[in-house]
């Protein structure tokens, strides 16, 4: 179901997102050519996937984690930085998901540094913010190393 309005600079149309959680965020196109988004908030988090009709096609769970940001990337994969606050020190990690849904996490070696803003580079490495360690990080194309960049 959607709604629209018009107005004398275009229009705009409004899709409902079937969610545990009316919280969506993090809106990126896919390498499919369909949207994707966090829908739904910590522990019943998920990666939902929309085409451009508004239909969605699919919603993976993202157990115990919290997104703090999404992005195309490489691999034909979704990125996505976590952080799950939970005591003692927490989880902060870089997972990737593929188109069909396939996760796979990357536990970060630092310690409490909440990572965010993740954003494809050139020569097919990702970047990405540690908000508490105050780093710029870029991940390998194929994640065999993290540099970090004070």
């Amino acid at each position: 179901m959607d709604t629209s309005s018009t107005s004398n600079h275009g229009s705009l149309i409004q899709y409902f997102v079937p969610a545990q959680s009316a919280q969506v965020a993090f809106i990126t196109s896919g390498p499919d050519g369909n949207l994707w988004f966090q829908s739904g908030l910590e522990p019943s988090c998920s990666i939902a996937k929309m085409n451009t009709n508004g239909v969605t096609l699919a919603q993976y769970p993202i157990p115990n984690y919290n997104i703090s940001s999404l992005a195309s990337g490489p691999n034909n994969a979704l990125w996505a930085t976590s952080a799950n606050e939970m005591p003692p020190d927490g989880l902060y990690s870089i997972y990737s998901i593929t188109t069909a849904g396939t996760l796979t996490v990357y536990d970060l070696p630092t310690g409490y540094s909440y990572p965010t803003y993740i954003t494809a580079g050139p020569g097919g490495n990702l970047w990405f913010y540690e908000a508490k360690g105050t780093f710029v990080l870029v991940l390998g194309f194929l994640f065999d190393c993290i540099n970090t960049t004070p």
